[in-house]
């Protein structure tokens, strides 16, 4: 990996991250496969680690102050997702990560999580429900400085208590692993939150009235939505455009 992978720059995201500091630095607490998986993916993300570096697992262990196996296990991780490529008897090197990439995630959240909600929409816990509708609301009420913390966390809920209801634990469970690519910037203007806001408003009040053909196309447009935005803020002088319509919400 080049000395310029590793160089010092501000990580717009995600929240639990300190946008002034590098993200390659020791890691610690959490669980560490985990834990090395997300700092990795944000290096690489960010354009801190770039197309084509070559990832020592050594070097990298020692710089998080693990051992190399928790390294392994997050590239292999990595490369499952298509992020990196591990390339037999020379090593892991980062694959391009640019528009089309990230079009290509959302394509797949999308696919999962409006399956997702429409099996979940006859199973969710009224009550539940009725609480993150409240909060939702609460929040559009008002535009706040609150919402770079509070529009994450309602995010988190409602997508959560939608995968937890579908009934179907594989579908769960793969929507749970491609939560990691949930990006929601801490640089995002007040306005970037009310969509995020508007579109959970959307989604409630179709799983509320029992929609659930309805319910599935508000999701998908709230993840079309959700790229876009995330491709805005990532790639602002890209010129390269998606051009899967997999994300089109039919009519």
């Amino acid at each position: 990996m080049s000395a310029s992978a590793i160089s010092s720059i501000p990580i717009p995201f995600p929240s639990n991250f300190n946008v002034t500091e590098s993200v390659l630095k020791p890691v610690r607490q959490r669980a560490l496969r985990e834990a090395v998986f997300e700092t990795l993916l944000n290096g690489i993300v960010s354009g801190e680690m770039k197309a084509g570096d070559w990832l020592n697992h050594q070097k990298l262990a020692e710089r998080f102050e693990v051992s190399a196996t928790p390294v392994r296990e997050a590239l292999q991780e990595l490369a499952s997702f298509g992020i990196v490529e591990n390339q037999h008897n020379r090593g892991t090197v980062v694959r391009p990560f640019g528009p089309k990439q990230i079009e290509e995630l959302y394509s797949v959240r999308a696919l999962l999580e409006a399956e997702a909600t429409r099996l979940a929409c006859t199973r969710l816990n009224p009550a539940q429900l009725q609480e993150i509708g409240a909060r939702t609301s609460e929040l559009l009420s008002s535009e706040s400085s609150a919402w770079v913390t509070e529009v994450p966390k309602i995010d988190q809920r409602l997508h959560g208590l939608i995968a937890e209801a579908c009934g179907n634990q594989r579908l769960k469970e793969e929507i749970h692993r491609y939560h990691v690519f949930i990006f929601i910037p801490k640089t995002l203007h007040l306005p970037a939150y009310k969509s995020v806001l508007v579109d959970h408003m959307q989604i409630i009040d179709e799983l509320v009235s029992q929609h659930s053909d309805n319910a599935a196309k508000a999701m998908l447009k709230h993840l079309q939505n959700s790229a876009k935005a995330c491709d805005a803020l990532l790639f602002p002088t890209s010129q390269e455009k998606p051009q899967s319509t997999s994300m089109l919400v039919p009519s």
